[in-house]
Parts: C-alpha cells; sequence; structure tokens
C-alpha cells in the first residue's frame, strides 16, 4: 500500500513541478518586419530560419535576408549570375548554403557563399535545359 501511495505522490510532484520546468520561454522584444523597415512590400508569401541564422521571406518582389536588424533583397536584374530569374518568390527553403526560391518561372537557388545564383526554369515535363 505503501508502495502505490509514493507512486502516486510522485505522479503528483512530478504534474505539479514538470508544468514549471516547460514553461514557455519569454518573448521581450518582438520585431514587425514591414516596408517600413526594409521590406519591399507588405506582402510575405513563405519564411524560413536558415543553417546560417538569418531569416529568409519570399514576397512578391524578390528574395529577402533578415538578420535581426536589417533586411537584404535580392531582386530581378539583367545579370542572372547575381540576381532572381523571376522577383515573384512564392516560397524559400534554405538548406546549408543554399538557398533555394521558387518563382513562377522556376527555381533560383542562392549560394550564400558567393552570393550567386543558379536557376532552374520548369516545363510541363520536367526541368528546362536551358533559360
Amino acid at each position: 500500500m505503501n508502495r502505490f501511495r509514493n507512486i502516486a505522490v510522485l505522479l503528483c510532484l512530478n504534474f505539479v513541478f514538470g508544468q514549471i520546468v516547460c514553461a514557455q520561454l519569454k518573448f521581450e522584444k518582438p520585431v514587425l518586419i514591414t516596408k517600413d523597415n526594409g521590406l519591399p512590400i507588405n506582402d510575405i508569401r513563405s519564411f524560413k530560419k536558415g543553417d546560417d541564422g538569418f531569416i529568409w521571406l519570399a514576397t512578391p518582389r524578390g528574395l529577402c535576408r533578415f538578420d535581426g536588424s536589417q533586411i537584404k533583397i535580392f531582386g530581378d536584374g539583367a545579370d542572372l549570375r547575381h540576381s532572381l530569374y523571376d522577383p515573384l518568390v512564392e516560397s524559400v527553403q534554405p538548406k546549408g548554403n543554399f538557398i533555394w526560391a521558387g518563382t513562377h518561372q522556376g527555381i533560383s537557388v542562392l549560394n550564400t557563399n558567393n552570393n550567386t545564383f543558379r536557376h532552374y526554369q520548369l516545363e510541363n515535363n520536367g526541368k528546362s535545359d536551358s533559360l
């Protein structure tokens, strides 16, 4: 009988004190990311935290990197090696040193080591051989 009572007491203590230990962390300084502090447009389609610690944002006007205080925008341009193929980014997926950006025209992959892009245009039957 004492054994069951001891188990019941331990379970009750675990329930009471276990809830205190698993409390949620306090988020003291939230940051609202808007056009006012550097976002190209107040429309975020997707966001993910990368292995590098940056927050990567997909917007209709480019791929954005947020470091906690500043936003760097990767947009379209004439030089496809250093710009997106299509600025309308719908989704973003960081993986190691590469940031995969899904657009309506295909996929642009940013190499974060040297800030250069590779592009893959998609067709109905798969990847196109060239842009």
